[in-house]
């Protein structure tokens, strides 16, 4: 499943400064053909953020602990755009870009929250075979994932800040882009009233 995001200039820059080993043994399926697993300096954040958010997802911790991976390689969702992770079967792919531009920031382990507990939400709510709407699919994901976000230990109010900073500059962008920017703020921002108000999601474990 690609998302809807747009590669930063700071996280090709810090991608490119990076080394990667290619994973010479990865046999999983990355559903894009470019993609490459590799081996990244930030491996061991990766997976302490995946299993923070899983092992505190209520119902869903119970499920198997899904296999996550960084890749290299140009995956794109149309000219420009690239994705900063998908889905692909059980497994959540993350792109080397997006991994690096969280990593070195100043709130690396919410930016990388940020990242997995959206793909972690596309993965509970099956959405790897959907073939309805990939911006109301992106809603979904974005409101289960600030869910997810919270109740893993992180203030869902700094995601809803962040995606809130970007309506304000989406002004640069066309106008369905800026609708979908801003659709996708009110899904953080619900998914996040949620959570702390202590609700339930209606969904159910697959």
């Amino acid at each position: 499943m690609l998302l809807l995001g747009i590669a930063t200039a700071i996280g090709v820059v810090a991608c490119a400064r990076a080394t990667f080993t290619p994973i010479a043994d990865w046999r999983r399926d990355l559903c894009v053909r470019e993609a490459v697993a590799v081996h990244t300096p930030w491996d061991a954040g990766v997976h302490r953020v995946l299993h923070k958010l899983h092992s505190r997802s209520g119902p869903w911790s119970r499920q198997p602990l899904p296999a996550i991976v960084v890749v290299t390689g140009p995956p794109m969702t149309r000219p420009g755009h690239f994705a900063d992770g998908w889905i692909c079967g059980s497994t959540i792919v993350l792109h080397a870009n997006a991994v690096a531009d969280a990593a070195r920031s100043a709130d690396s382990d919410r930016m990388l929250a940020t990242i997995i507990a959206h793909e972690l939400a596309h993965l509970v709510l099956g959405h790897g075979t959907s073939a309805r709407d990939p911006a109301q699919l992106e809603f979904e994901a974005d409101a289960l994932g600030a869910y997810f976000f919270e109740k893993g230990g992180f203030d869902c109010a700094w995601w809803v800040a962040r995606s809130r900073s970007l309506v304000s500059r989406s002004h640069q962008y066309a106008a369905r882009e800026r609708g979908i920017i801003a659709a996708r703020y009110d899904a953080v921002q619900s998914g996040c009233a949620l959570a702390k108000s202590g609700g339930q999601v209606p969904v159910e474990p697959r």
